[in-house]
């Protein structure tokens, strides 16, 4: 996919904080998910949230 190779080479470069958001984790590339360094992962909010 040209997409996630473009976003990949940027990945690569960038010296920032990136915050990802997706509510589809299980549909992220393998690649992108092995170059996140920190995840992450909660619940759905109940009501009180």
């Amino acid at each position: 996919n040209t997409l996630v190779s473009i976003f990949l080479r940027k990945l690569e470069y960038y010296k920032g904080i990136l915050f990802l958001t997706t509510n589809y984790i299980q549909s992220f590339n393998k690649v992108i998910i092995n170059r996140i360094y920190f995840i992450i992962k909660y619940g759905l909010l109940g009501e009180n949230a």
